[in-house]
């Protein structure tokens, strides 16, 4: 990734938390929410991380409290699992989320499918990070992707960037 050691955030035309939900606290797959945006100049910025293993009341109320932080204008990506049991989370949590805009989307295809596009955008330069203490999480992940013990993170990018990336009108936040 190129370095910003000193850049603050960008302005961004659209931003997006995509999250990639597991229910189990304290060991297994990892909740992650990724910040991303495109910025004023068409660029993907990665802008936050959270992470955890959590059970399904904390999971959620931390989705709840990362949607205040980030604001109404973020748009919040769902994955929804294709059974009955994934359309009844979505129809939940979209309940609880009241007053901010959701998108749920059904992944298809491998993860390894879904993140191609981000990783041929990552190793061409054109994924912009800002420094914080989690971007070692995110680079060791991507190391290792598609053979490393966790894939938490880069569903939640892969996610993050094809939403960002949908043409849309844009508008600065």
């Amino acid at each position: 990734f190129p370095s910003h050691d000193n850049i603050e955030q960008p302005k961004m035309i659209r931003t997006i938390r995509s999250w990639d939900l597991a229910s189990v606290a304290g060991r297994g797959d990892y909740t992650v929410g990724i910040l991303a945006g495109i910025d004023t100049q068409n660029r993907f910025w990665i802008l936050d991380m959270v992470r955890g293993q959590y059970d399904v009341d904390k999971r959620d109320d931390l989705i709840e409290r990362t949607a205040a932080n980030d604001g109404p204008k973020t748009i919040i990506r769902l994955p929804q699992d294709p059974a009955q049991a994934g359309r009844s989370q979505i129809r939940y949590l979209t309940r609880r989320l009241h007053g901010y805009q959701i998108s749920v989307q059904s992944p298809t295809g491998s993860k390894s499918l879904r993140a191609a596009p981000l990783i041929s955008q990552a190793n061409s330069g054109n994924v912009f990070m800002l420094k914080d203490n989690w971007n070692n999480d995110i680079i060791s992940e991507m190391r290792t992707f598609p053979v490393g013990k966790n894939d938490d993170i880069i569903d939640a990018l892969a996610d993050a960037y094809d939403e960002a990336t949908r043409r849309r009108k844009l508008t600065a936040v």
